[in-house]
């Protein structure tokens, strides 16, 4: 099928070699193509930051109000910073993914 995915199990000589290869056809992309990925690839941390952020600052606390007045709840400050740090890895995520489908595409 053309839309497979294929994983590579390569020994690391071949790993280098087809590392080479792939740096060598992305080197030659023509001016427009690598900055359409470059746009992206900021799109994605921007918006993995974005989410980060979200996440951090709206997780810290949580009020619920019951019959007897409001119960607070207060997230660790760790758990916050590895929750932020966990959805920020979404917009890495997305350049590895995005910017080898977007140069498969646009090449």
């Amino acid at each position: 099928m053309a839309g497979e995915f294929q994983i590579d199990a390569l020994l690391p000589a071949d790993m280098a070699a087809k590392a080479e290869q792939v740096g060598v056809r992305k080197a030659n992309l023509k001016s427009a193509s690598m900055f359409a990925l470059a746009v992206l690839a900021g799109a994605f941390i921007a918006l993995g930051s974005i989410f980060a952020t979200t996440v951090g600052a709206g997780s810290f606390s949580s009020t619920v109000p019951d019959a007897q007045g409001a119960i607070s709840t207060v997230w660790p400050p760790g758990f916050v910073r590895l929750l932020s740090g966990v959805v920020f890895t979404l917009g890495l995520i997305l350049v590895l993914v995005g910017g080898r489908n977007c140069s498969q595409a646009i090449t």
